[in-house]
């Protein structure tokens, strides 16, 4: 299966669990069953696991193309650069987070007394940046070109290139 559908396929289950998540994330605090916020958690942890092997798949994937187009195996330099891409992600989305919390009004001060529309404001957000993020990775999943009969056309010509080795 190629990179493509694999990535139709775990983009949809990510959807689906998104509105599982954003319902379930919010029924805990409608009701005295306090237990719920646990379901967001278990429905959003096989949607990450996808979107995690998926990428794995494809940097595979563009290391194979890369080989048949340079020559050269260069994993460890697609590996550093995907895990160096990763850490970036994961110590700016905090601070950005903070920072939206901050345009929300949000005051720690108030506790749970928040000003008007600040918690209204902090659900847009929590639905409009997810969003916002998923369309943009689709839209750049649309230039991704390595779907399985190109792969397939890869692998037989690597193939063919090391057993002449």
């Amino acid at each position: 299966m190629g990179g493509r559908r694999k990535y139709d396929i775990f983009s949809g289950v990510r959807k689906d669990a998104s509105v599982y998540i954003g319902l379930s994330g919010t029924l805990w605090k409608l009701s005295s069953l306090a237990a719920l916020q646990v379901i967001p958690s278990v429905l959003y942890g096989p949607g990450i696991s996808c979107v995690l092997m998926l990428c794995d798949s494809m940097l595979a994937d563009v290391c194979d193309v890369d080989e048949l187009e340079h020559d050269a195996r260069r994993e460890a330099m697609f590996g550093a650069i995907y895990g160096w891409f990763t850490k970036v992600g994961l110590t700016v989305a905090p601070a950005l987070s903070g920072l939206l919390l901050v345009c929300t009004g949000f005051e720690v001060r108030f506790g749970a007394d928040q000003p008007d529309g600040t918690v209204f404001l902090m659900r847009i957000l929590a639905v409009v940046v997810p969003a916002s993020g998923m369309v943009v990775a689709t839209l750049l999943m649309c230039g991704y070109k390595l779907n399985a009969a190109r792969m397939a056309e890869v692998k037989a010509a690597l193939e063919k290139k090391h057993s002449s080795l």
